[in-house]
C-alpha cells in the first residue's frame, strides 16, 4: 500500500475494524484525517468505532468533527446523538 494513498488507508481501517482489530483500524482513520483532514468519513468510521468500545465522548467528538466537516453526512449527526445517550 503507498502510505499517501487516502481510500487506501479508509478502507484497510474498515476491513480491520470488521476483524475486531480496533487499536490498528483507529490508527489507520488517523493517518486517513491526517493525510485529508476534511476526509469526514474518517471522523465518521472513527465514530462507530469508538461507539462500538463503548467510549462515548470520544465517538461523539469524532462524529462531531465529521458532521463539522460534511453537514450532508447525516449519519453523522445519528451516531452524535446515539453517543449522546450513553454520555
Amino acid at each position: 500500500m503507498k502510505p499517501d494513498h487516502v481510500r487506501a488507508h479508509l478502507y484497510y481501517g474498515r476491513a480491520l475494524a470488521q476483524c475486531g482489530q480496533t487499536e490498528a483500524a483507529a490508527k489507520q482513520y488517523q493517518e486517513v484525517v491526517r493525510l485529508d483532514p476534511k476526509m469526514a468519513m474518517a471522523q465518521f468510521d472513527l465514530g462507530q468505532l469508538e461507539l462500538k468500545q463503548k467510549h462515548s465522548a470520544e465517538a461523539l467528538a469524532a462524529f462531531e468533527k465529521a458532521s463539522a466537516m460534511d453537514p450532508q453526512l447525516p449519519q453523522a449527526e445519528l451516531g452524535a446523538a446515539m453517543a449522546s445517550e450513553d454520555l
